[in-house]
């Protein structure tokens, strides 16, 4: 019994090192950690250690609280090789954990259509999209509109027609690129539909709820919220859906006198129903060439443009009704950071850590002046005060072996400090 319990303790003691040093790496390891973390919940390696179960290990070993061996399990549970659970699934390799943990609630079919691309508030809107199609019930879907769901059912048994047309009623200027610039080529139609390579849809259907539509370069696909179904489409699927789409518009409006047959908005309000909002397309100008004496000898004048800044091409469109519900709220305050401790283990405080600012950066946020020459003697004492609440803080994490939110706690003194000589110098 005793060379039982020797056994178990080195096997222990070896395990309990080794995740030691899995905490102290970087933060992509967090799956690693997930995994120890199993082998302390579901094996008997914690037996003879004096710890009953794997929360109470990790708490006085590592001093990691339930909640976040609960999410370093669950985030392993969900995205671990099932071959190889100490690594990620290829598919998720370059997500990181923040944006893991928000992805915990969503179902596979969805996690599947995102990528590393879409920023940790982009899946937040997916999440928020997909709580309140749950908060509408079965028989309420039902009764939203049964002709259109019934018609829906036989004519469209896949949806992908439905989706696409209900993308370019919610969307009406990408509605006019597609009129515009119409080709059956599939390059084209790649380059309107998605000018970013990828980009997704939320979209709602009357009685059939909430659609994610993603398009990829090499498919498409559509996920049902409500039921999880997902069907692949190819791109020559969705040619074939835009021509049908363009020839139902085009009999709607058969019979019509338009008063501008190459105007897309008179199309889209008789056959979507919907009011055309879209500012016309400007014409370019062309460059007038601005004529100035010149001067033998002299260097020709330079004129200097100015840069013109480019909107970035949101990877994420939500549904109509969820824009109109956010208009007129305000914004939501920006979240307080945590402190490391705070936050899950010293993984999670080593995700997407913000920018320490430069010297450089508070002179310009100053309007270019230094702030410390404009100090007075209560903002002194309020820095000195600072750091004296930061010294006891600093305390509390030694003892709670969160070594890189004391890294970060030092950092801020060791300016603070800075800021205290330069003015005392100066004054």
């Amino acid at each position: 019994m005793n060379e039982i319990q020797e056994i178990n303790t080195v096997r222990y003691e070896g395990f309990k090192e080794r995740l030691g040093k899995e905490l102290t790496k970087a933060a992509e390891d967090f799956v690693t950690i997930g995994y120890l973390l199993r082998q302390a919940r579901e094996t008997d390696i914690l037996q003879g250690s004096g710890y009953d179960n794997v929360n109470d290990f990790a708490f006085a070993e590592f001093h990691l609280d339930k909640s976040s061996v609960s999410r370093f399990i669950n985030i392993n549970l969900k995205f671990g090789d099932p071959e190889n659970p100490e690594k990620l699934l290829d598919r998720y390799q370059s997500f990181g954990m923040a944006k893991l943990e928000e992805m915990l609630a969503l179902p596979d079919t969805i996690n599947e259509q995102l990528s590393p691309e879409f920023t940790r508030e982009e899946i937040r809107v997916v999440k928020e999209e997909i709580r309140e199609e749950n908060k509408i019930t079965p028989i309420e879907v039902a009764c939203e509109a049964p002709e259109e769901a019934k018609a829906f059912k036989e004519i469209d048994p896949t949806g992908l027609d439905a989706c696409i047309r209900e993308i370019f009623k919610e969307n009406p200027a990408l509605y006019a690129d597609e009129f515009n610039r119409y080709s059956k080529d599939i390059r084209e139609i790649k380059a309107i539909l998605t000018p970013d390579r990828e980009k997704m849809y939320m979209i709602r259907l009357k009685g059939q709820g909430r659609y994610v539509v993603s398009f990829k370069p090499e498919d498409i696909t559509t996920v049902s919220v409500r039921t999880e179904e997902k069907n692949v489409y190819g791109w020559e699927d969705v040619r074939d859906v835009l021509d049908r789409m363009r020839e139902d518009i085009m009999k709607a409006a058969g019979s019509l006198s338009l008063n501008a047959p190459n105007d897309p908005g008179e199309y889209f309000e008789n056959f979507f129903g919907e009011k055309w909002d879209v500012a016309p397309a400007q014409p370019k100008e062309e460059p007038v060439e601005d004529k100035q004496t010149v001067i033998e000898g002299a260097e020709p004048v330079k004129e200097e443009k100015a840069p013109v800044k480019k909107e970035k091409d949101k990877k994420l469109i939500i549904s109509k009704e969820t824009r109109e519900a956010k208009k007129g709220k305000p914004e939501p305050a920006e979240e307080a950071p945590k402190e490391a401790s705070e936050e899950t283990g010293q993984m999670a405080a080593a995700e997407e850590l913000p920018e320490e600012n430069t010297e450089e950066d508070v002179k310009e946020a100053a309007g270019g002046s230094d702030p410390v020459s404009s100090m007075d003697k209560n903002t002194l004492r309020g820095y000195k005060a600072g750091l004296t609440a930061d010294y006891h803080t600093i305390g509390r994490m030694l003892n709670e072996k969160d070594y890189i939110g004391i890294k970060r706690k030092l950092e801020c003194m060791l300016a603070t400090v800075k800021r205290i000589l330069d003015e005392e110098r100066d004054a």
